[in-house]
């Protein structure tokens, strides 16, 4: 995830080392990287630790979708940070638990960001195959 944050910083002209970096991601996650809409998924407080795996599969079944139907999406669990600000705002009952909140909206494809894709590791660096 280094590797490719500097990657990724050197790629957008970004400069990681600039004191204002920081605050400035910051704010550009507060505002959801400029999306229009945003899902927040939520569970049950008294389900397991577990069902949050369920979770993962039903936040990747949504962006796949969305994908599909050319929409992007960012997965930001820097807005669990703001779980109660959130729960309050959207009239969420006190028994459910945020677990992820997602930005959704049609790419601005003119921007490097959008258009930036990150290394990936070879299927062996992570996974092992046994007959």
């Amino acid at each position: 995830m280094k590797e490719n944050a500097v990657k990724r910083s050197k790629e957008l002209g970004q400069d990681t080392n600039d004191p204002d970096f920081a605050r400035k991601s910051r704010i550009a996650n507060y505002r959801l990287y400029g999306a229009p809409h945003a899902i927040f998924l939520y569970q049950h407080s008294s389900l397991s630790a577990w069902s949050v795996l369920d979770m993962g599969a039903f936040a990747q079944t949504i962006m796949l979708a969305a994908n599909a139907k050319g929409l992007a999406t960012v997965p930001q669990a820097f807005l669990c940070g703001y779980a109660a600000e959130v729960k309050k705002f959207l009239a969420i009952p006190h028994d459910r638990r945020l677990v992820l909140g997602i930005s959704i909206g049609y790419p601005d494809l003119s921007d490097k960001a959008a258009t930036y894709v990150s290394p990936r590791c070879d299927l062996g660096e992570v996974a092992r195959w046994v007959e």
